[in-house]
């Protein structure tokens, strides 16, 4: 390769650069195109799966979704696949013993120039027969000499050359499948995965997927432009932090050089806090530039790439990735916002030099030394404020309680505090351990199992956050033994948990929404019979945003109503239809957790329907029918580990696998010697990879992510663990929710390993 290398240059240098894969450092053999529009070996990528449906980008860590086991299934770098020929066409002059080329038209003489469009060199002799030639006339040809010394100016011409088909001996790409929207040759027409598919010639999609690509392009233009005015406010504001940071180190020196050497450990104490606070900042915004430039990164690649296939690309190249370009764009750009690019943090470090209690702090306050149980706040540890606590029966409970001072700015000693744990009226041992200035850490060691409460009080008054609800579990409790119930509901439906623990209870025979405590205590309900804003017709699903705001599924009027964690009436969406933001008797709703983005279950429009947390459009997937990919009275969905949806198909008697865009990934419904699936209800614990499925059975099934079926709990009765028509279900702080519907009551459960 060397020779090549030194006779050619550097324009050929750079066809190898293209050409070499990044993982085993080698030319491609065998490229094949991910999502993400990187290219790698076949090899490289076949040793990189774990997962038999989906690959993980080793450069971007994107995850593409394998069609079959194998990077075979995956689209073949056909651009790759040209550049390889060209740099092979032209290594042949590009060494010493160039004048050896032999013409490969007539065999004899030897080569005068290469044929751009017939891919072979020619005489002097054969050159004049192009000329006369009436079917050889257009083609182009260029001297020995100009190929060697400027190649790279003629990679436009090789759009000429056509893919070949990897599968049949090399035969011409020369048909457009438009169900599986990729390239095929003829003889793939004829294979059992082709039948009855729509296709047609690439002349005919090349304008349309051009303009596809060209929106793309100027679309990926666009943003990366928005993404470079956004990127220039970041080094001003790091550069002002941290001059601001050295002009405060000197007024530091220069106030403690006044005082006592007896102050010297004041000083540093100063100086270690104010490089803490401004570090943390410049973390802040640092964290948010490298954001910004790993998506215009993503921006400019993709950019990249498209421009690639419009400057050089062939049709049939242009056809083949349309899609590919499409769906990745879509994908990138939902996570653009410009609006996000805005520094978190400001450069209001302040040093205040008017005592020896002073410090480095933002927008500080006077201090007093007054506490007040109101300024204390109680968290429980992994789990956040006021959450329900679950605690097995031997371990021991962790809680951090911090004490601030009338201005709930710094953080001071109490002058008495206490904590008290007690389960089922047993009190349990508790320890206190300070842990720093007005910081302390709590364990309890429970006796028996049980509901219990936690209270910490500040001069025999309880801190905010308290009481702390706690359940003490058994270790040897099962899936299916219930630690709690919440009785006395009218045809209880929608489960949902408030950031402070309270639960949500859509009660459908009494068209209202019920709050309640962690122990099941109501507190209070919004709610009645109506259409009007605020009103309820056969309500169905419920969640909670980031904002605690509740959304309710108010199926008998065809809408989404929001309100807030106090059931105040905020906003609708929806009016009967089939069009975008129209439902046909909706059933449930559920949050993304990675885009946020709302996904609705329109049961009789058979679809689900995308929707921003402003109430804009976004998609919807799904239709009416019992093929992959269709639905069939959609009644709930749930979200795995990966973003992937997992969509309850009712009528199918399936659970369907979508990717958050809508693409189809996967079905299950097999549950061995179990029998069939009759699915109405799903929930995800990602945590354990548990699938908790609520079956018409009266049963709650256990599948994991992947859709092995692990086993399942419950049976039509009355009794504790028993159903009568689990309709929905729910996960919450390490526990199953279950609406017990026609028992009129909704069973808590532990999520135990199964």
């Amino acid at each position: 390769m060397s020779c090549w290398y030194t006779a050619a240059g550097e324009a050929l240098k750079k066809i190898q650069d293209r050409v070499t894969c990044e993982i085993c450092a080698e030319t491609f053999r065998d490229p094949r195109l991910l999502e993400c529009l990187h290219v790698y070996c076949r090899k490289c990528l076949d040793d990189l799966i774990i997962n038999p449906i989906a690959l993980v980008c080793p450069s971007c860590r994107q995850t593409t979704h394998l069609n079959a086991p194998g990077a075979t299934s995956l689209l073949p770098a056909f651009h790759i696949h040209t550049l390889l020929r060209f740099r092979n066409a032209v290594e042949k002059v590009a060494g010493e013993d160039s004048g050896s080329v032999r013409c490969e038209k007539c065999m004899r003489d030897a080569a005068a120039a290469f044929c751009l469009s017939c891919w072979q060199y020619v005489c002097g002799e054969c050159t004049e027969i192009h000329k006369l030639w009436s079917e050889l006339a257009s083609h182009e040809l260029i001297s020995l000499s100009n190929l060697h010394d400027n190649s790279l100016e003629f990679l436009p011409y090789l759009r000429r050359k056509a893919p070949l088909c990897l599968a049949h001996e090399n035969r011409e790409l020369g048909v457009y499948c438009e169900s599986c929207e990729k390239l095929v040759c003829v003889k793939c027409l004829s294979c059992q995965r082709h039948r009855g598919h729509t296709y047609g010639l690439v002349a005919d999609a090349f304008e349309s997927q051009r303009s596809v690509i060209e929106r793309e392009a100027r679309t990926l233009k666009s943003h990366l432009a928005e993404v470079d005015e956004a990127m220039l406010r970041f080094a001003p504001r790091m550069n002002e932090i941290s001059d601001q940071r050295a002009e405060l180190e000197d007024h530091i020196r220069k106030t403690i050089r006044e005082l006592h050497a007896d102050l010297e450990l004041k000083r540093l104490e100063f100086l270690a806090q104010l490089r803490q606070l401004a570090q943390q900042k410049l973390r802040t915004v640092g964290a948010q530039r490298r954001d910004a430039e790993a998506v215009r990164a993503n921006l400019e690649r993709t950019l990249a790439f498209a421009n690639q296939y419009l400057r050089a690309g062939r049709e049939k190249d242009i056809v083949a990735v349309s899609a590919m370009v499409t769906k990745y764009s879509d994908e990138i750009l939902a996570d653009v916002n410009v609006n996000s690019f805005v520094p978190l943090e400001r450069a209001d470090i302040v040093f205040r030099s008017s005592g020896l209690a002073d410090a480095c702090a933002p927008c500080t306050a006077v201090r007093t030394t007054c506490v007040s149980p109101s300024h204390c706040r109680i968290v429980v540890a992994d789990s956040g404020p006021k959450h329900l606590k679950v605690v097995t029966l031997g371990d021991t409970a962790t809680f951090e309680v911090a004490i601030k001072d009338e201005s709930d700015e710094e953080f001071i000693e109490p002058v008495e505090i206490t904590a008290t744990l007690a389960v089922q009226g047993i009190v349990a041992e508790c320890t206190m351990e300070k842990t720093g200035l007005g910081h302390y850490r709590i364990r309890c060691l429970p006796k028996i199992t049980g509901r219990g409460i936690l209270n910490v009080c500040v001069s025999a008054r309880p801190v905010g956050g308290c009481p702390v609800p706690i359940v003490v579990r058994n270790p040897s409790q099962k899936v299916g033994e219930p630690v709690m119930v919440v009785c006395g509901l009218k045809l209880p439906h929608g489960i949902a948990s408030t950031s402070q623990a309270n639960m949500l209870i859509v009660e459908k025979g009494l068209s209202k929404v019920s709050i309640f405590t962690a122990f099941g205590t109501r507190i209070k309900t919004f709610g009645s019979f109506g259409s009007a804003p605020g009103q309820f017709n056969d309500p169905d699903g419920i969640t909670v945003d980031g904002s605690d705001n509740i959304l309710v599924v108010d199926s008998g009027n065809h809408r989404v109503q929001k309100f807030t964690a106090e059931g105040e009436f905020i906003t609708t969406v929806g009016t009967k239809g089939d069009g975008p933001l129209q439902f046909n008797l909706p059933t449930n709703i559920k949050i993304h957790p990675q885009t946020g983005n709302m996904y609705i279950c329109d049961q009789y429009n058979h679809r689900v329907q995308i929707v921003k947390d402003d109430f804009s459009f976004v998609g919807s997937f799904g239709k009416e029918g019992n093929q992959e990919g269709d639905l069939l009275y959609p009644t709930d969905l749930a979200f795995d580990s990966s973003g992937c949806v997992h969509v309850v198909d009712s009528r199918n008697e399936r659970v369907q696998v979508f990717t958050r865009s809508g693409r189809y990934l996967g079905q299950y419904r097999d549950k061995g010697t179990a029998g069939s699936l009759l699915p109405y209800s799903i929930c995800i614990d990602t945590s354990r990879d548990r699938v908790y499925v609520g079956e018409y059975t009266h049963c709650i099934s256990i599948f994991t992510s992947l859709g092995r079926f692990v086993g399942s709990f419950g049976k039509r009765g009355t009794g504790p663990g028993d159903f009568d028509s689990p309709c929905k279900v729910a996960m919450h702080t390490g526990l199953i929710f279950v609406s017990d519907c026609s028992n009129g009551r909704v069973q808590i459960f532990f999520n135990a390993n199964v």
